[in-house]
Formats: C-alpha cells, sequence, structure tokens
C-alpha cells in the first residue's frame, strides 16, 4: 500500500518537473521577407490592398525597387518615415500605382516600424474637423424648457346636413385624453419614471 503511495508520488513529482521544463518559447513570426515576384503570395497580398482592376505586374515592379533599394541594405526593418519617403519618390510614382494602397502594403509586408504614437496615427485618420460655430450655434435655443405645443384641434369637426342625415354639432374634446403627460404621484424621482412614459 505505502509503495503504491510513494510510485503516485514520484509520478505526480515527474509530471511536474515534466511540464515545468516544457515552456511556450517565443517564436517570431516576422521570417526574413524574400525578393517580391509574381507569385501566388505576393498577388495575393497585392489583390488585398490594391484597387480593383490594378496591375500586379506594375506593384510588383515598385515592391521590388522598394526591396532592392530600402529594406536590403538596411540592418534594421524599415521605419514608417522610410516608407513615406520612398512613396513619395520617383520610384514609387508610377501610373496606376495608388500610393495609400502601397504604403499598407510595404508596412505589412517588409514589417516596417512605427516612429509615430498611437495619438499622432488618430489624429492622421481623422477627415473632419468640425469649427465651433457648428457645434454649438449663435443662435442655438434650448428647446427642452421652451418649447410650446400646437393648439390641439379635434379629428371630427363634423355638422350639418349629410346623406344619413343631419348631424347635429358633436361635442368637442377640448383636451386630448392622452397627452404623453406622465404623473405618477410622487414627489421624488426614481428609476421607473423614465420607463413609465
Amino acid at each position: 500500500m505505502r509503495k503504491n503511495w510513494i510510485l503516485l508520488g514520484l509520478l505526480i513529482l515527474a509530471l511536474l518537473v515534466f511540464f515545468l521544463h516544457v515552456k511556450e518559447s517565443y517564436v517570431n513570426p516576422e521570417s526574413p521577407v524574400t525578393r517580391p515576384a509574381l507569385n501566388g503570395v505576393w498577388k495575393s497580398k497585392i489583390e488585398a490592398e490594391a484597387p480593383i482592376g490594378a496591375n500586379d505586374e506594375d506593384y510588383i515592379a515598385v515592391l521590388q525597387k522598394f526591396y532592392d533599394n530600402v529594406y536590403t541594405p538596411s540592418p534594421t526593418n524599415p521605419t514608417d518615415a522610410d516608407v513615406d519617403t520612398f512613396v513619395k519618390g520617383p520610384d514609387a510614382n508610377v501610373p496606376g500605382v495608388d500610393p495609400n494602397a502601397l504604403r499598407k502594403l510595404i508596412a505589412d509586408a517588409f514589417h516596417t516600424q512605427s516612429t509615430k504614437t498611437a495619438a499622432q496615427k488618430e489624429q492622421e485618420q481623422v477627415t473632419f474637423q468640425p469649427s465651433e460655430e457648428a457645434l454649438e450655434p449663435q443662435q442655438g435655443r434650448d428647446e427642452v424648457f421652451t418649447r410650446t405645443e400646437d393648439a390641439y384641434i379635434p379629428a371630427d369637426t363634423r355638422q350639418g346636413d349629410f346623406s344619413e342625415g343631419i348631424y347635429a354639432p358633436t361635442v368637442q374634446q377640448q383636451k386630448p385624453r392622452r397627452p404623453m403627460e406622465y404623473d405618477d404621484k410622487s414627489a421624488s424621482w426614481h428609476a421607473g419614471q423614465f420607463a413609465a412614459v
């Protein structure tokens, strides 16, 4: 009986030692980038970013220039500033090649390093900045407390001689039956008031 406990303890200890030595190791997903060629991998990347109907060969030629002139001579991964310089330069100025698509393609394929903060990237994405006048107009009016309701007009205003006979003047309702004013007869506010309207 005691041998069984000892064997069980040794088995647990062996499993514990095994699991402590087997640990997850970091694998760099940034494998070396091969020179762009007109193959399935690069075509797939181009089709994911380029506009519909773009010529893949034009993009491959520009990407090869980036690989030869920027990526290969540099000992480290290129930065987004290097990509911007290349995209604005003469090598990337090819008819039919969209600069924004090319920038995204290079950043994804060549694992570029970012030199901008998250706030700077977000600011670049902002396309609309409203003016103070649009946000708070000078002639604005808070209508929550100054709203005036239209006078109530009854729906049935018939009177006089009709094909069915003579109608007596109908008794007009002066106030709507449900004016959308809720009163729960409470002196204090509670959470159910909004739901009760």
